[in-house]
């Protein structure tokens, strides 16, 4: 008969980690879209040099939060690998939140 042991170890650090993370937590732009996640599913370098295309493009300096969410869309579907600005936000945040509990580097 084969024995197989498991060793939860890993788990538990996990869960540990998870519970010391607060409910709610603001997040900079430069954290959630870190260089290698813009280079990596963008055309470009970094969050800040995205977000000044957008706001160029929309005609709105300085206002990315003006920005209509069909535009903000449309210029995600253009210059990503991802369909829409929530599809976006949404792997930026699972990507953040493994950095986070030290599940990537």
């Amino acid at each position: 008969m084969v024995e197989f042991t498991f060793d939860d170890g890993g788990l538990k650090d996990l869960q540990k980690k998870l519970e010391a993370l607060p409910e709610e937590q603001s997040v900079t732009f430069d954290k959630l879209f870190p260089d290698a996640f813009m280079v990596a599913h963008t055309d470009f370098a970094t969050i800040q040099a995205f977000v000044d295309a957008m706001e160029a493009e929309a005609n709105k300096p300085d206002a990315f939060w003006d920005i209509p969410e069909t535009a903000k869309d449309s210029f995600v579907q253009r210059q990503t690998t991802f369909a829409d600005w929530e599809e976006m936000k949404g792997q930026a945040g699972e990507e953040w939140m493994a950095r986070e509990l030290g599940l990537e580097e």
